[in-house]
């Protein structure tokens, strides 16, 4: 008797709730920044090593 009225509740409830097909999502936003260096300084730093 209690599982028959778990499920007849589960199922009552279940048709309540707002379930949507396509829920919303906030895709996060990647920002990439570079920054150029100079011919003369990337020389410098390939001889030093």
């Amino acid at each position: 008797m209690l599982l028959a009225l778990l499920t007849l509740g589960g199922l009552f409830y279940f048709h309540e709730m707002k379930v949507q097909n396509v829920p919303d999502v906030e895709r996060p936003m990647i920002t990439i920044t570079i920054v150029a260096a100079l011919p003369l300084s990337l020389e410098r730093f390939w001889f030093k090593c």
